[in-house]
């Protein structure tokens, strides 16, 4: 048997006398239906309102019509099921069957959507579970005997629960079907298909959260927790460094969030320690990456105005981060405060540049930490070694701070090019790290380009 066939024997079954009497667990029962056609039924409304034509009469109208207005069940199969509904019936049951026969004629055409659900569904049940269906006196909510259920005074009530741009997306992911699902996901559809149907998704979640679960939620979610951190106490530390920032440098305040891939792309940090969003984009994790895209957008015009141009440019922020990974021992926090500097200019021989910017990142730090301060150099590239005598020579002046060398040290090595150091407070607890990347090499594909970078805890400065 076809759909249309089907649906009109289902119809024809129904007891379409009204029982006022009906018991309070079956009106909401029904509501339930009820509320659930109107869901199913929104991202239809949002194609009608596509088409030219007569505006969309909600919650009743012809759904097929939506799709393919070309294709209707006979016009005797619907007499014969709308004249079979009792008098007393409110209208738009009438309305509904006839449009619940026309998408049965669209699904035996196999012209129905395939990312949509059938709206006509949940609305048979309701009727067939019997009752009283009506609007209320105001005529601006629909009745079910004693009960009052949704609104449907409000004619873009689908505009809230349907984006239109995803019928394009579904549209396009159903065309690739074939494709598995991390591969469809990952690769197959564009950023903006991804993210108008991860929106879609955190949407309805969002919408299926109750107050209770979200209060579970902060109390486990180790991401959300706030800091253990006095907000005082690191508020005068992030001011303390703030004063000793050389004046060539600018402070900006970063965005939250950077673009997708800016801490595995351009860094080499590993994307599952990084919080992704669905917007295509991800939560700060360092903001020298963020300075880095400012830095090489700035040097980018230079290069625009003044192809040799060789004047630096020195960007330094304080960011809250966030970090996926898991930190051992007591104290730690996912997210914590950074103050990040970073040096961006050109090549101009002799290592002139690297010179002087580490010189200038290394007496801020030896500032910042102040008497006790110990900074351990480690030498990358044997290069650079003029690089590590310079500094080392510089920072000779700087009473109360030993530089020592560092040739033992692992980390940073494929991460830092050249030469890298880490910054000690007097009892021995890392506060900083840095050294020189080709972060604004690789992204103005440029080999003259130099950059170095730094970055200090906040919190680690608290103690």
């Amino acid at each position: 048997m076809s759909a249309v066939n089907d649906l009109v024997t289902r119809l024809l079954a129904i007891e379409w006398d009204v029982d006022f009497d009906e018991p309070a667990e079956l009106t909401k029962e029904r509501i339930a239906h009820f509320r659930e056609y109107l869901r199913r039924a929104a991202p239809y409304a949002s194609l009608a309102s596509l088409r030219p034509g007569e505006p969309v009469s909600w919650p009743w109208f012809d759904v097929a019509a939506s799709v393919d207005p070309s294709i209707r069940a006979a016009d005797e199969l619907v007499e014969a099921v709308t004249a079979r509904i009792e008098g007393g019936q409110y209208s738009g049951v009438r309305t509904s069957c006839a449009a619940a026969l026309h998408f049965a004629a669209l699904t035996d055409a196999g012209a129905v959507p395939g990312y949509l659900a059938d709206p006509f569904e949940p609305l048979l049940r309701v009727y067939e579970l019997g009752g009283p269906i009506g609007r209320d006196c105001s005529g601006l909510f629909m009745e079910f005997g004693c009960m009052v259920a949704a609104p449907i005074h409000d004619q873009r009530y689908w505009e809230r629960q349907w984006n239109p741009a995803l019928h394009g997306t579904l549209e396009r992911a159903a065309a690739n079907d074939d494709a598995p699902l991390l591969e469809l996901l990952s690769e197959r559809l564009s950023g903006a298909d991804l993210t108008t149907l991860l929106l879609e998704v955190y949407r309805r979640r969002a919408l299926d959260t109750a107050p209770t679960e979200v209060l579970r939620r902060y109390r486990t979610d180790r991401f959300v927790a706030p800091s253990g951190i006095p907000a005082f106490s690191l508020r005068r530390a992030e001011d303390a460094l703030i004063a000793v920032l050389p004046p060539s440098f600018e402070l900006l305040t970063l965005a939250p969030v950077t673009p997708l891939a800016t801490h595995s792309s351009v860094a080499t940090v590993d994307p599952r320690k990084v919080i992704a969003t669905i917007r295509n984009s991800e939560v700060a994790a360092d903001p020298t990456n963020a300075l880095a895209l400012e830095a090489a957008a700035r040097r980018s015009a230079q290069l625009a105005a003044a192809r040799r141009s060789t004047t630096p440019v020195h960007l330094a922020a304080s960011q809250r981060v966030v970090r996926a990974q898991k930190f051992d021992g007591a104290g730690f926090s996912p997210h914590f405060q950074l103050f990040g500097l970073v040096s961006a200019g050109r090549d101009v021989g002799g290592l002139a540049f690297e010179r002087e910017a580490l010189t200038t990142h290394l007496r801020f730090a030896a500032e910042a930490v102040g008497t006790g301060a110990e900074i351990r150099l480690t030498l990358l590239d044997p290069a650079f070694e003029t690089v590590l005598d310079h500094v080392t020579a510089a920072l000779a002046e700087v009473p109360g701070v030993r530089v020592v060398p560092d040739p033992d040290r692992e980390s940073g090595r494929g991460y830092y090019a050249g030469l890298c150091f880490k910054v000690y407070a007097g009892d021995d607890r890392e506060i900083g790290d840095g050294g020189f990347t080709d972060w604004t090499a690789r992204l103005l594909g440029n080999g003259k380009e130099r950059l170095l970078i730094s970055g200090y805890g906040v919190d680690r400065l608290v103690g």
